[in-house]
C-alpha cells in the first residue's frame, strides 16, 4: 500500500470514527465550554469584587469625621478578600491613633500587620510602635519596630521611618533613665531619713 492509500485509509477511518462517536464528542466540547466559562466568571466576580473592594476604601476615605470611622470600620467585614482590605485596617487604625484611642488602635495596627501585604504590614507595625511609644512602653515598641524591618521587604520607606522611630524611643529612653534613678535616690533618701526617724523615738522611749 502506497503513502497516499495510507493517508486515504486513515482519513476513512477517521471520519467512520468521528461520525459514531459524534455524541460523545459533543458532550467533550459542551464540558470544555462549561468549564472555560466557570473560570471567565470566577475572573469576573474576582475583578468585580476587587474593583467594588477599592471604590469602596476610597469613598470611606473622602468622608470627613466620625462618619469615615464608622465607614472604615465596616470595611473590616464587609471587604474581606479584597486586596483593598490590608489599606483599609491601616487607615482605620491610625484614625483611631489620631483619636489617641490607644486600644483600638493596637487592636486595628496588629490586625493590618496579619496581612499577606508586607508593605502594609511594616507600616502597621511602624504605627504599632507608635501606639507603645504613646503608653511608655518602649521596650515593646523597639520589638514592633524589629518586626517592621523584618517583614519590610527592603522598601526604603519603612526602614527609614523604624530607624527614625528607633532614635525617638532612644532619645526617650535616655531622657527617662535620670529620673528614674532620682526617684530611686529620693526613695531611699525617704527610707533612710523614716528609719533614722524611728530609731531616735525608740531611743527617746
Amino acid at each position: 500500500m502506497s503513502e497516499h492509500e495510507d493517508i486515504q485509509h486513515l482519513t476513512r477511518r477517521t471520519v467512520r470514527f468521528l461520525e459514531k462517536n459524534r455524541l460523545i464528542l459533543a458532550a467533550c466540547a459542551g464540558v470544555i465550554v462549561l468549564a472555560l466559562g466557570v473560570t471567565a466568571l470566577q475572573r469576573h466576580r474576582l475583578h468585580s469584587r476587587e474593583e467594588s473592594g477599592w471604590a469602596s476604601l476610597d469613598a470611606a476615605l473622602g468622608t470627613p469625621g466620625e462618619k469615615r470611622l464608622a465607614e472604615l470600620e465596616a470595611l473590616r467585614y464587609t471587604i474581606p478578600k479584597s486586596s483593598a482590605r490590608p489599606w483599609a485596617l491601616l487607615f482605620l487604625a491610625g484614625d483611631y491613633f489620631e483619636k489617641g484611642d490607644w486600644q483600638r488602635a493596637e487592636e486595628v495596627y496588629q490586625q493590618a500587620a496579619e496581612q499577606d501585604n508586607k508593605y502594609v504590614a511594616g507600616l502597621a507595625l511602624v504605627g504599632l510602635a507608635c501606639v507603645y511609644e504613646e503608653q511608655g512602653n518602649y521596650a515593646r515598641a523597639h520589638k514592633a519596630l524589629e518586626r517592621a524591618e523584618m517583614v519590610s521587604g527592603n522598601s526604603a520607606l519603612i526602614l527609614n521611618r523604624a530607624g527614625y522611630r528607633k532614635g525617638i524611643l532612644d532619645a526617650l529612653e535616655a531622657q527617662q533613665r535620670p529620673r528614674e534613678t532620682e526617684a530611686e535616690a529620693d526613695t531611699e533618701t525617704s527610707s533612710e531619713g523614716a528609719k533614722e526617724l524611728e530609731e531616735s523615738q525608740e531611743a527617746e522611749e
